[in-house]
């Protein structure tokens, strides 16, 4: 890979805010990609050649005493620009023919992302204090299959995350939960082996957890 890269780190509004950016581009050759062999397993070969670029934000800030922001954003521009391949079983093609991905994006690389996360921290007693955090991420759609199948793309999802909790030196009580919206998002799929006729793949997919509400707790001894 040939990778360039320039980028900036901030500090404005006396310090209360942390700012950064990067611009990149990277050219690939030879890049090594997982395909599913159509039958039972996934074999390494090189795709030959690839091309990425984007633009990437992060930083914090110190919105009020005990209240802080941390953020990221992110525009991704990845394509294969020349790659020839296993064809994936919603081609309806036999599993030796080869096809062509070039101008095609990689799994997990969705277009756009974007997260935000708040933290609130107070003291309710000399001893005890209220720590609240909400977490608020977005991606793009995106393939989570390896042979690039347009049937199993993950579309753009928004997950919320939030943690409330008291806190001393020696315990902390909680309550969280995830993925509070309850959104069904695909962490990886594939064709699924020796199933299905031709032209009529099956496929397994692995699910993140739905929504989750769990109450932890804490001693340090």
């Amino acid at each position: 890979v040939t990778a360039f890269e320039i980028g900036s780190k901030s500090r404005l509004a006396d310090g209360r805010v942390e700012l950064n950016a990067a611009i990149f581009y990277s050219d690939y050759q030879d890049l090594q990609v997982s395909q599913f062999d159509g039958a039972v397993g996934f074999l390494v070969g090189n795709a030959a050649e690839a091309s990425s670029q984007g633009v990437e934000i992060d930083g914090r800030w110190l919105i009020t005493e005990g209240l802080t922001m941390t953020f990221s954003g992110a525009y991704l521009d990845f394509q294969f620009d020349e790659y020839y391949g296993a064809c994936n079983a919603g081609l309806r093609l036999p599993p030796s023919a080869t096809c062509d991905y070039s101008g095609k994006p990689n799994i997990f690389s969705p277009e756009w992302t974007a997260n935000a996360s708040f933290e609130y921290v107070t003291g309710i007693t000399e001893s005890v204090d209220f720590r609240g955090n909400l977490d608020v991420l977005y991606t793009d759609e995106q393939y989570v299959d390896v042979t690039l199948d347009d049937n199993i793309i993950q579309d753009g999802v928004t997950r919320v995350n939030a943690r409330i909790a008291l806190e001393t030196d020696n315990w902390s009580l909680a309550l969280l939960g995830k993925n509070l919206t309850d959104e069904d998002i695909a962490s990886f799929a594939t064709t699924t082996p020796l199933s299905g006729a031709l032209g009529t793949p099956s496929y397994t997919t692995y699910m993140d957890r739905p929504r989750t509400v769990a109450v932890q707790a804490l001693y340090r001894f």
